[in-house]
């Protein structure tokens, strides 16, 4: 076997595309712990990357190669939010990389070879903490961790949140929290008393209607986006084991092939964006899921709901849509 050498410095593509992690076959050959610059401080003491990650994995028949590049700021909201070119460029940046790892002989020094045969995945949140790493995509269904040794991949980001910004004690460590998680216990607190208080199908209709905010006011695309989006919640509950919303889809549409493998469709029309539907409950949920795993999952049961509602509302007031 060919002896891996360690690479100490940035991998720079073009200039303005950085290369963060080369894993292969889930084992981490590289890792970028060379550009503090590329990361922003918040106010709460978190390092967050400026801009978005993208994974490219290369397949060849034995063997997987995921690249894992950073875009700026600038750049992520042309392509992830704006959604310009952005199939076009990352087509463009996967074949760079083939070309910058043979050319700079990175293949040779890390024993591996880049496919021809590539998948762009996007787009990614990044933090940072002792040296390792923590990334989320937009729909919250794909976190990894990584660090020096270090390779954890899951749909389901509960414990890997828990392990990265929690402590062992899983006490929280308010110096290095994203903001999405911070103030938990209070927004729990407050949840759970509007329940008890004004009652659970209230509160989520209240929430659901949050949620509606965020989809587009150009009717035609927010009929895209809603349909979009209970597409994705029907394929997320067709692979839960909680009964109560398992079969969700097949309450809306006739079969499974109507919705089945929705979370992984291209076309998002924008609903996985920061601050979009998709975010916005997952930041109302994410509190419940820490300390009743029951209550949020009857709370969501009923967003569900809600929101189809809704949905329905503007099929039956815009049926030329």
């Amino acid at each position: 076997m060919k002896k891996i050498i360690t690479i100490n410095h940035r991998l720079t593509i073009n200039n303005d595309v950085e290369i963060m992690f080369i894993v292969k076959n889930d084992k981490v050959l590289y890792i970028n712990h060379y550009a503090n610059s590329l990361f922003k401080e918040d106010g709460d003491g978190d390092f967050l990357l400026n801009g978005r990650i993208v994974k490219i994995v290369y397949k060849r028949l034995f063997s997987s190669v995921a690249v894992f590049v950073a875009f700026s700021e600038q750049e992520s909201y042309r392509l992830f939010t704006l959604n310009i070119e952005r199939d076009k460029r990352l087509h463009y940046i996967a074949t760079e990389i083939i070309n910058y790892i043979e050319s700079n002989r990175i293949n040779k020094k890390l024993n591996l070879e880049l496919g021809v045969y590539f998948t762009c995945y996007s787009a990614y949140k990044l933090y940072k903490k002792n040296k390792k790493f923590y990334m989320v995509n937009n729909s919250r269904n794909d976190a990894y961790i990584i660090g020096d040794g270090i390779y954890k991949n899951s749909s389901n980001i509960d414990p890997l949140v828990n392990e990265f910004f929690y402590d062992i004690n899983n006490n929280h460590n308010n110096e290095n929290t994203p903001e999405i998680f911070t103030n938990t216990n209070s927004i729990f607190d407050d949840t759970s008393t509007h329940i008890q208080k004004y009652g659970l199908e209230n509160i989520a209709l209240t929430y659901a209607m949050i949620v509606d905010s965020k989809f587009s006011n150009d009717l035609k695309l927010r009929l895209k986006q809603m349909v979009q989006f209970i597409r994705e919640d029907a394929d997320a509950a067709r692979l839960t084991n909680i009964n109560e919303i398992r079969n969700f889809g097949l309450e809306i549409f006739d079969t499974e092939d109507d919705y089945i493998n929705a979370l992984n469709d291209k076309l998002k029309f924008g609903i996985n964006d920061d601050g979009g539907p998709q975010e916005t409950i997952t930041f109302v949920i994410f509190p419940l899921l820490r300390y009743d795993h029951k209550l949020a999952v009857l709370l969501r049961a009923c967003e569900k709901k809600s929101v189809n509602s809704v949905f329905y509302d503007y099929i039956f007031t815009y049926p030329a849509l």
